[in-house]
């Protein structure tokens, strides 16, 4: 979160540590140059997206609140999704210490690696939910590392970004509540994202942002 003169502020979910620009954790370690070089498409096409103004999107209310709708070509959302398991993936890959909640197994990283590089379907093992928390006075400025929860003893990893932007995703063969209705979070090339409310009322900025900054 921008706070001040000093910069965007990065949260560890878990842990409640906090760490100044530049943003997020780079491991060195994980992939080699070549392999590290095929995420660039995923990652711009996530950079493009956490940088939209939501504002500017068709607002809807639906039976569980309310949606934007961000409506691209089938390929540019199906890219977006990538991201989101790209990030995880490297989450799972990394032994740095933010990261040590983030383990999918051999399964299930080898199950993203066929998504994002050899065509593989998403299928009901893995849902992704997009949504998004507002801010009555200013930009919400913040990233958050990945973190594994268990939700009704299911899988889910939240990732967040800066502008508000988080993501749930369901990594798990057990199927989760309303998943019928929230399947990859698509529909006709639109990307459903949930509006969560203002991020300032949310538990994880009262339990976990709220104590870091104190501390930071």
């Amino acid at each position: 979160m921008k706070n001040s003169d000093d910069g965007m502020l990065s949260v560890d979910l878990l842990s409640g540590k906090t760490k100044r620009s530049p943003q997020g954790g780079y491991d060195s370690k994980i992939l080699c140059r070549f392999c590290d070089n095929k995420f660039s498409i995923f990652d711009q096409a996530g950079v493009e997206f956490t940088r939209i103004a939501v504002e500017d999107l068709p607002l809807v209310t639906a039976k569980n609140g309310q949606l934007w709708i961000y409506e691209n070509t089938e390929d540019k959302i199906d890219l977006i999704k990538k991201f989101v398991l790209s990030v995880i993936l490297r989450s799972s890959y990394s032994n740095m210490d933010g990261f040590k909640s983030c383990c999918l197994g051999n399964k299930y990283e080898q199950k993203i690696t066929e998504i994002l590089f050899k065509e593989a379907l998403i299928d009901d093992e893995i849902v992704i939910t997009c949504g998004r928390y507002t801010s009555d006075t200013s930009r919400i400025d913040y990233v958050v590392t990945p973190a594994r929860l268990r939700v009704d003893q299911v899988n889910i990893w939240r990732v967040m970004f800066n502008n508000g932007i988080v993501f749930f995703v369901k990594i798990d063969q057990r199927p989760m509540r309303y998943q019928h209705v929230i399947t990859n979070a698509t529909m006709n090339n639109q990307l459903l994202i949930k509006n969560m409310g203002n991020f300032r009322d949310s538990r994880e900025f009262q339990e976990v942002v709220l104590p870091a900054l104190k501390r930071s």
